[in-house]
């Protein structure tokens, strides 16, 4: 039986999160089952009245052409040990791909934890489209720490500068506030800070350090580049080095550029709807073959600024859903950073 998960569920729950990926209660209870599970965000299969997989999907949006869509973040697929290997998650994610549509959801996506889960996913119609940098950067050491870099632990202030600061970021994964608090509970709990550069009282500048093997910034976001370089010169000083390794979305250079996620479209017409606005010059017809969603199975028009479905029927050139979204993005690569994984 699939169905969504109840909160009689949770003990088996944690314990197959637990039993999969090792991570310890602290992190399992605080996090996860405080910010990330809801009866509505995960979907499991049971036989006999025991849990054999899970799919979490909480819901979040992304900035696509303009729009934030609905999108859900898949994460925490599992399956027990003794029950693998018998293909117990293809039906489990089909369900959760199909009640994501019943839902006005418009965009599924995920991290795959290992390498070879990228041709997994794949096989669901996902598609590879979101990518960090990994630098290492010199830091020149500063005269004097500068007096406007500390710790904040004001996670309100901190969520409106995140928030305001990516308002108009392109092809991104977006966090509200619920979100953003089990980032920094996750952050904090693995020994991590968060530094906020501060003038006049107001957040300027905002990087999330971890000191373990080294320097890490996992993320940076400040617009002036003297704010940049003080949280840089910071963030070296607490750490004794002169060298730090900044995570960040790639530029023009492919050095130290890694994959990091894959994204696919749930609802097909109101993907096309949304590229069909901002594209108003373009006009074309589309055939897409979904084996997993088949209300999206069919042919589409993009004209004059909209799009509408043709019919049911398909063409022998139909696209996969990962080639559908491949059109959709048009070139354009997807940011997501500060996730739970």
């Amino acid at each position: 039986m699939i169905r969504l998960w109840k909160p009689s569920d949770e003990d088996a729950l944690k314990s197959l999160w637990r039993d999969t990926f090792g991570d310890p209660d602290v992190y399992i209870n605080d996090v996860i089952f405080k910010y990330k599970t809801s009866p509505e965000s995960v979907m499991i299969s049971e036989k006999d009245g025991e849990l054999l997989s899970a799919v979490h999907m909480p819901e979040t949006t992304l900035s696509f052409w303009g729009e934030a869509l609905k999108t859900a973040y898949v994460m925490g697929v599992a399956t027990a040990k003794r029950h693998r290997g018998h293909a117990y998650m293809r039906p489990l994610m089909g369900a959760a791909l199909g009640e994501m549509y019943g839902r006005g959801t418009t965009f599924c996506t995920l991290i795959p934890a290992e390498d070879w889960l990228y041709d997994y996913y794949s096989g669901f119609g996902f598609f590879e489209a979101f990518y960090l940098k990994k630098s290492e950067l010199s830091i020149a050491p500063a005269s004097a720490p500068s007096d406007k870099v500390s710790d904040c632990t004001d996670d309100g202030a901190l969520y409106r500068f995140y928030r305001d600061y990516y308002k108009d970021e392109p092809f991104f994964l977006n966090k509200s506030r619920r979100d953003f608090d089990a980032v920094l509970t996750d952050h904090r709990l693995g020994g991590g800070r968060v530094l906020a550069y501060k003038a006049g009282g107001e957040i300027e500048g905002i990087c999330f350090l971890i000191d373990a093997d080294g320097c890490l910034v996992k993320e940076l976001c400040a617009n002036d580049e003297n704010v940049r370089r003080a949280l840089l010169s910071a963030a070296a000083g607490l750490c004794g080095t002169d060298r730090v390794w900044l995570i960040s979305r790639p530029g023009g250079s492919k050095e130290g550029v890694y994959r990091r996620g894959m994204i696919r479209a749930v609802n097909a017409l109101c993907t096309l709807s949304v590229y069909a606005a901002a594209h108003r010059d373009e006009t074309f017809a589309v055939s897409l073959r979904d084996g997993d969603i088949p209300e999206n199975s069919g042919v589409y028009e993009v004209k004059d600024g909209a799009a509408r479905k043709l019919s049911d029927e398909l063409d022998e050139n139909a696209l996969s859903p990962a080639e559908f979204m491949r059109l959709m993005l048009k070139g354009e690569t997807c940011y997501m950073n500060l996730m739970l994984d």
